[in-house]
């Protein structure tokens, strides 16, 4: 079996599954090395884990940025896709940086750090008790969904994360490749997947709705 984690600043390993009606949030931060307010946000990030955890954590490098300076060498297209979506699932004119969306309901600007709190806040005392309709799982060569039958339909992401050094900080949170969405509407399903470092899976709503469920795991590199 990988090992399954909430991570927070070590990295200390727990149980798997970790879901809604376990009060974690899933904290996904859009940055750009073009963007001003960013660096602020990222050490936000880092000190709140500390202080308001646990949470996890996800830096989207977005490349929409990139025709103001020097194009950022770890943005993947698919941070810009997915901040767009989010968009208009949220209801507002666009992307920005440095946004800051909490379990792809609520959104804030990552840099200003008494407004996260009181977002994180607002989240964990929202999934306090919550029923969760599914539980993630992984193993060496897949990553499984066990749910409701009648849970309505869903789309399973898996991000491959890799480490970011920047501002004197060290993240290893850094969202290097995606895979998904893959559909479930309830019961069980399993798909191939081979982590082979740090990786993290989201369940949640289509069109990057409400998450439902959220697995940090760590594989084995290959030999």
């Amino acid at each position: 079996m990988l090992r399954a984690l909430i991570f927070i600043p070590l990295f200390c390993v727990v149980s798997s599954g970790l879901a809604r009606a376990e009060s974690f949030n899933l904290v996904e931060l859009f940055v750009s090395q073009n963007c001003p307010a960013c660096p602020a946000a990222q050490e936000n990030l880092v000190e709140l884990q500390e202080t308001d955890g646990p949470f996890i954590p996800l830096i989207w490098v977005i490349d929409y940025w990139d025709y103001v300076d020097e194009p950022d060498p770890m943005a993947i297209p698919e941070s810009s896709t997915r901040q767009r979506v989010y968009a208009d699932s949220l209801g507002i004119r666009g992307p920005y940086t440095p946004q800051l969306i909490v379990n792809g309901v609520a959104h804030v600007a990552g840099n200003r750090k008494r407004r996260v709190r009181s977002l994180l806040a607002e989240q964990r005392d929202l999934l306090e008790g919550e029923e969760s309709i599914a539980t993630l799982d992984a193993t060496s060569s897949s990553v499984s969904i066990t749910g409701t039958e009648d849970a309505g339909p869903q789309e399973l992401w898996v991000m491959a994360l890799g480490p970011m050094q920047r501002y004197g900080l060290d993240m290893p949170n850094a969202v290097m490749k995606v895979t998904g969405p893959f559909y479930w509407a309830g019961g069980e399903m399993e798909i191939d997947y081979t982590c082979d470092h740090r990786c993290v899976a989201v369940l949640q709503g289509i069109d990057r709705g409400p998450v439902s469920a959220v697995l940090a795991f760590e594989g084995e590199p290959p030999t």
